[in-house]
């Protein structure tokens, strides 16, 4: 017996012999990083609980980066674009980097 959509929220019931189970939903984000020079595009995604959990793990991600990137005296931005499974994009999380060296 398969499960049939029974919620507004996207959750699916279904039976499984005498239980009942709900399978809930939960929605796929992708993560497209660029910097003016480089673009990478998600194709994958991530499975995250909401659009909240997105945007913490954009600024994860810029923070990463940040980390790892060591501009010398041009200011970088870092853009992390976030899209829903639908494609939409949500959510755009931008660092700005700055290293100089004063001598």
């Amino acid at each position: 017996m398969g499960a049939s959509p029974t919620r507004r929220d996207g959750a699916l019931s279904g039976r499984n012999g005498s239980r009942t189970c709900a399978l809930a939903y939960v929605p796929r984000f992708f993560f497209d990083i660029h910097d003016g020079e480089f673009q990478t595009v998600d194709r994958d995604g991530v499975e995250l609980g909401d659009e909240r959990a997105a945007q913490n793990e954009a600024v994860r991600a810029l923070a990463e980066i940040a980390a790892n990137a060591l501009p010398d005296g041009v200011v970088r931005a870092f853009i992390v674009e976030v899209r829903d499974a639908a494609g939409h994009r949500c959510l755009r999380a931008t660092l700005s980097l700055r290293v100089e060296r004063l001598e």
